[in-house]
């Protein structure tokens, strides 16, 4: 026994494949002026298809297209490529003629259904009359229930919203109106906003962040650093934003998994190009696998010699032999 226990020892040492569990990466990815003519260029929607393989639940923003199409033909394009996703889609919304939907595109095979969603009712634009207070984004938050089977976090809300620029510091604030409503209407607490909140540079300066309260609650965790930079251009801004709150969300965050993904970096784009794709990167982060946030790894070893260890810290072990 004791030879069997040193030799499993060693061939862990040597030769073993472990199975890591990264969990679930959810994204929020601004597709600038997404319509008709982006969809147009074979080139683009390649990169498209490879950005969005990456998430297992991602918000698309800033669709633009009265068909309603492009968002199923990416899906299809997704498909194509090995990638089956569903997806939920707002409606139209806007207070112009010029209207953007959001959609969520989800995994099944990843254990991750829909169960719920809405768009927020902040009244009727055209009236200026609203159930809440009086109209208060210009395109609403779009909010969708999740239930997963692959995280221990096994119901949370997403709530996508691309913030107006000229209101962005009212608009922000009243965030904590949407939260409100998402508590009441479904009785959870684990809830995100993700999206374009255009929080940073001239719409959100360093001085006014201290007339957002939602900023300064601890219950509430930013979880991209105000130095961020989610723009293609030649600016330096953090617009992009995850607002997390929830005991359960929170302790499923996998800590400092929150990025901008730099996919012109990451696939050697010409920045001209890039820029074609969109103006803003993704943002991205993970939750904790279910196997990883109970402690347990499994690893493989030669055949025979298949174990699970149970992982109680990154330099302990405990076998019973």
């Amino acid at each position: 026994m004791m030879f069997q226990c040193t030799r499993l020892l060693g061939l862990l040492s040597l030769s073993i494949i472990t199975h890591v569990a990264i969990g679930l990466r959810i994204g929020a990815f601004n597709i600038q002026v997404f319509g008709r003519s982006k969809m147009g260029k074979p080139e683009v929607v390649s990169v498209l298809v490879d950005i969005l393989s990456r998430y297992d639940i991602v918000l698309v923003q800033e669709i633009r297209d009265n068909s309603g199409e492009v968002i199923t033909e990416l899906v299809a394009y997704l498909a194509a490529s090995g990638n089956k996703f569903q997806f939920a889609v707002s409606s139209r919304l806007g207070r112009t003629s010029s209207k953007e939907q959001y959609a969520f595109l989800y995994r099944p095979e990843m254990g991750i259904s829909l169960m719920d969603e809405y768009v927020f009712d902040d009244g009727n634009e055209t009236l200026n009359t609203a159930n809440v207070s009086m109209d208060l984004f210009e395109r609403e938050p779009y909010v969708v229930m999740f239930k997963s089977t692959k995280t221990r976090l096994a119901t949370f809300v997403l709530a996508g919203i691309h913030v107006s620029p000229s209101k962005a510091v009212e608009e922000i604030n009243h965030l904590a109106d949407v939260f409100a409503d998402i508590r009441r209407k479904w009785t959870i607490n684990d809830i995100m906003v993700l999206g374009d909140l255009n929080a940073g540079c001239s719409y959100v300066s360093q001085k006014d962040w201290d007339r957002i309260p939602l900023k300064h609650d601890p219950a509430y965790a930013w979880l991209l650093p105000d130095d961020t930079d989610t723009t293609v251009g030649g600016t330096h801004c953090a617009y992009d934003r995850f607002v997390m709150t929830g005991y359960n969300f929170r302790r499923e965050y996998l800590n400092d998994s929150a990025i901008a993904f730099r996919f012109d970096d990451a696939y050697g784009l010409h920045h001209t190009f890039a820029l074609e794709v969109s103006d803003h990167y993704p943002i991205e982060l993970q939750l904790k696998d279910r196997v990883t946030s109970s402690g347990l790894t499994i690893v493989t070893l030669p055949s025979g010699y298949d174990i699970i260890f149970l992982m109680f810290s990154y330099t302990r072990m405990y076998m019973e032999i």
